[in-house]
């Protein structure tokens, strides 16, 4: 999955309006904890 893939998933997980774990965004995004964090901030 490429980067904007995952901007696009992370923002349709968050727009739901309620809190997200963090286990949530790796087991959907299938990436390593250190690329969710920098999608993350990246989006902020």
């Amino acid at each position: 999955m490429n980067r904007t893939e995952r901007f696009y998933r992370i923002d349709q997980l968050l727009s739901g309006g309620r809190i997200v774990p963090f286990s949530t965004f790796l087991e959907r995004l299938e990436v390593s904890p250190a690329t969710v964090k920098r999608d993350l901030e990246y989006m902020r």
